[in-house]
């Protein structure tokens, strides 16, 4: 049904959005590879996720995986949703 449908539309983004929080908690308290695991769940349902796959680079990156950090930022300036402003964060 359509209202089965609109269901099953909704859940992964309220999974993912739960993901993406828990991504950034995890980032905050230290704990890297966790949030490196939150983050590709998260990215899985919403690939475009820009600002999970900054804490992704940079819990990479407190974990000395330069060059995977490097790629994903790289990869984060070639979005082309991504606005001029957000991407000289980057």
């Amino acid at each position: 049904s359509m209202k089965r449908a609109s269901e099953y539309e909704k859940e992964p983004q309220k999974k993912a959005s739960n993901l993406a929080n828990l991504c950034e908690n995890q980032f905050a308290a230290g704990k890297y590879q966790d949030a490196i695991t939150s983050a590709n769940a998260c990215l899985t349902i919403q690939p475009q996720n820009a600002p999970i796959s900054f804490i992704k680079a940079m819990s990479l990156y407190k974990l000395k995986k330069i060059d995977e950090a490097v790629t994903i930022l790289q990869n984060l300036t070639k979005q082309p949703a991504l606005e001029q402003d957000a991407r000289a964060q980057y």
